[in-house]
């Protein structure tokens, strides 16, 4: 079934940015502000300490948002037997205009890891905001606060514009309950552009900028 990965309840989506910054998303905040990172860059290339860094964020971003999501699904395929969705039913949110409704009408397991996949991205990119964020703010609680403000920002907007379809907020749900539906390229193109923003940030001033 399409609510699988994600309970359909608001609050749970809310979650996504909360979740990815815990890990490691303040850890180079710290480092900056401690001066502890004069420490790394005599025994290491800067470029290879704030790539490690970003892959770590990154990476802690993604399972710390798809491990909760895994473990839903597993307990669920405890209780719930693994039948093909029928369409004649009409009990799914899936429809046939929506993105990818042939593999969750015939592969609901490949659509779900399929969007387990877009989740564990997104919420990974989402993490490493924190990252272009850590050379303007002065405290860890806005560091770990931004990607949350960013998300709640994007989904108001998106919502007084009358444009909820290009609201992570909306895309990142699988049972896709937003009319009119959620497109690839919609979800492409948002994650390009976030990690293109916070990668160039992020590298740029991690490169030129010396630590205080």
């Amino acid at each position: 079934s399409s609510e699988v990965c994600f309970p359909p309840a608001p609050w749970a989506r809310v979650l996504i940015p909360l979740l990815a910054v815990l890990p490691f998303a303040s850890s180079f905040f710290t480092d900056w502000k401690s001066g502890y990172i004069k420490n790394i860059y005599i025994r290491s290339r800067r470029g290879h300490y704030l790539t490690a860094k970003f892959l770590a964020v990154f990476i802690s971003g993604g399972l710390a948002v798809v491990i909760p999501l895994l473990v839903n699904l597993g307990l669920t395929a405890l209780m719930m037997p693994a039948l093909l969705p029928q369409l004649a039913e009409n009990t799914y949110p899936i429809i046939e205009p929506s993105m990818w409704s042939s593999l969750f009408l015939y592969h609901p397991f490949l659509y779900t890891f399929a969007y387990l996949a877009i989740d564990f991205i997104f919420a990974g990119l989402i993490a490493t905001l924190s990252l272009a964020v850590s050379f303007f703010a002065e405290n860890r609680f806005v560091i770990l606060l931004c990607p949350f403000l960013l998300y709640i920002f994007l989904y108001s907007l998106c919502n007084m514009l009358g444009l909820q379809r290009f609201s992570p907020f909306e895309f990142l749900h699988p049972a896709q309950m937003v009319i009119p539906n959620v497109t690839f390229p919609v979800i492409a193109v948002e994650t390009v552009m976030l990690g293109l923003i916070t990668g160039l940030i992020f590298f740029l001033k991690g490169t030129r900028d010396d630590p205080l």
